[in-house]
């Protein structure tokens, strides 16, 4: 993980889910929790405590199925 970060744990991950979507969502039914669990898992993320981690959804309204999709960006400051 300290590779993967390039030395950058410890301090304070931010990370947005754009979620593209007919019908957006907003953070609580976005059902994203299982992500950011799945981003410590893999080694992307510390951890997703609060003390460590600030995130947002940010929705996106788009017209077809094909263009749903979710994009997630993480940055550490």
């Amino acid at each position: 993980r300290e590779e993967a970060s390039g030395g950058l744990f410890g301090e304070r991950a931010y990370i947005e889910f754009h979620v593209y979507a007919r019908q957006p969502h907003d953070w609580d039914n976005a059902f994203l929790k299982p992500a950011g669990d799945l981003l410590v898992e893999v080694g992307i993320l510390d951890a997703d405590s609060a003390d460590q981690l600030q995130g947002r959804v940010i929705p996106h309204k788009v017209a077809t199925k094909a263009e749903e999709r979710t994009e997630v960006k993480i940055w550490y400051c």
